[in-house]
């Protein structure tokens, strides 16, 4: 197999070798599911999207926080009044976070704040 990155080379009960590498291709497998679970194994491959898929939640709480209490809103003149209104808007939005996983729990499905 013609790679520029390493390839993984896996054993197999046939007297076909079984190489896998990335390549920036789309992912087939001609090996069957067995070398695709060893595969996944050797890279780690579900990790990594778990991974992603936690960070991508706590970016979905920022954009909550922003749009539904406007928390990127600061224009007051001194620094003590805008450090007042952010510590307003983050009860605010505590409010609202409770309120909504109150309602998930009562059976809602999953709600962005601004959308109460």
């Amino acid at each position: 197999m013609d790679s520029a990155t390493p390839s993984i080379t896996f054993a197999t009960d046939t007297p076909l070798a079984l190489e896998a590498a990335f390549d920036g291709g789309r992912l087939t497998s001609d090996g069957g599911l067995p070398w695709l679970a060893g595969a996944e194994e050797a890279l780690g491959l579900l990790a990594v999207f778990a991974w992603y898929v936690d960070r991508g939640e706590a970016e979905h709480w920022i954009k909550d926080f922003k749009r539904a209490c406007f928390a990127d809103r600061l224009s007051c003149h001194s620094f003590a009044a805008n450090q007042f209104r952010l510590l307003l808007h983050a009860a605010a939005y505590w409010l609202l976070d409770t309120l909504r996983r109150w309602l998930i729990r009562r059976g809602l499905p999953r709600l962005q704040l601004d959308t109460l």
